[in-house]
């Protein structure tokens, strides 16, 4: 699609964390504080953004990886429907839950780059074949009158107060867009995370089954720690998460039949400080709480900024729409970012740098 190709971003080991500090490769750091994680796994897709590196980076999503950058990084990144991408080429974590999607700085950028890499590829089993739906058109309906669920009980427990008085200031702002708003009950959610997350280690343990037998030491220590995880999650708890993960998507079906988006943040904390590797699955975990509901119903979840704590650091709302409904979530962020200017904001010394390279350029 005429894009030019600029290089590979770094990641956490294999995906399989949600830190970046990659032992092999060296830790990844976030643009806004140079001592802060940019998130992960996807953590050089949303930094290279956020630093002007690219237009738009490609990240890979199983429990959020796609989505915590975009928020500790100050810019939009979508995990599509799953099957919605094909994942043909992409080493896997967890083939059920595996999607690829973009992140960008404007969320029309994501949404232009999401419909270019959407499709039907027969080489990916998980792959769906349907017709890819215009963001766009979505866009011009407008959102007045859309019906947002904020599942209150479970998404404002435990914020950072910071995370919390952006969020609510970013519900407000789309009140003043003509949405309605109320406040939605999900039986089961706050189980979600404890239940997903053994069954991704598990198939990523069973992907890596060879080199953990032959080359164990290998692996970074903390991947390492989580695949042996997995390893020993044993066959009848795998049944017991599947049937979970069955009564979590009728719970959903009833939600979306009173609501046309859920809405949340997308991490309760701004960007932790850089953890050793004894940290980095207590990191994970918290930045992934409000992430894997929606990995495991395998639907549409968009993360875009929502301004920025008094330290400096950015937050995101997550909106998560129906499955096949990514045009909503993508037209509702768009008109979002219509209203507000949080987007637009970089470091400064990525501002400077720009600054310099134009101003060189011209003469």
């Amino acid at each position: 699609a005429d894009a030019v190709i600029i290089g590979k971003g770094n990641l956490h080991e294999f995906a399989v964390g949600g830190t970046t500090q990659n032992p092999h490769h060296g830790p990844c750091r976030n643009p806004w504080d140079p001592e802060r994680i940019p998130g992960g796994s996807s953590g050089g897709s949303g930094a290279s953004v956020d630093a002007g590196m690219c237009t738009a980076s490609l990240g890979s999503d199983t429990g959020g990886s796609i989505r915590i950058p975009a928020a500790l990084n100050g810019v939009a990144g979508l995990r599509p429907t799953h099957g919605a991408v094909p994942n043909t080429g992409c080493f896997p974590v967890s083939d059920a839950h595996d999607t690829l999607g973009p992140l960008a700085r404007p969320v029309a950028k994501v949404a232009d780059v999401h419909e270019v890499i959407a499709g039907h590829d027969r080489d990916d089993p998980c792959c769906a074949d349907r017709p890819v739906t215009s963001w766009a058109r979505e866009f011009a309906r407008g959102v007045e009158g859309l019906r947002i669920g904020v599942p209150a009980r479970w998404c404002f427990v435990g914020l950072e107060p910071e995370v919390e008085r952006l969020v609510r200031q970013a519900i407000e702002d789309l009140l003043c867009l003509g949405v309605h708003v109320c406040d939605v009950t999900l039986p089961g959610v706050e189980a979600t995370q404890t239940h997903l997350m053994p069954m991704v280690h598990a198939d990523a343990a069973a992907h890596h089954a060879e080199r953990l037998a032959n080359a164990p030491g290998t692996f970074g220590a903390d991947v390492l720690d989580r695949l042996r995880y997995g390893q020993r999650f044993d066959a009848p708890g795998y049944a017991e998460a599947m049937r979970f993960k069955e009564r979590w998507l009728r719970t959903l079906d009833d939600a979306f039949s009173e609501v046309d988006v859920l809405l949340m943040p997308t991490c309760p904390v701004t960007a932790p400080l850089h953890t050793d590797a004894a940290r980095m699955l207590e990191t994970t975990r918290e930045l992934s709480r409000f992430t894997y509901a929606w990995a495991m119903a395998g639907t549409p979840a968009l993360s875009v900024p929502c301004g920025f704590s008094v330290d400096g650091l950015p937050a995101g709302i997550q909106l998560v729409a129906p499955r096949w409904h990514d045009a909503r979530v993508l037209a509702l962020g768009a008109h979002y970012q219509q209203a507000t200017t949080h987007h637009l904001r970089r470091p400064a010394w990525v501002e400077d740098t720009l600054a310099r390279l134009a101003a060189e350029e011209t003469a």
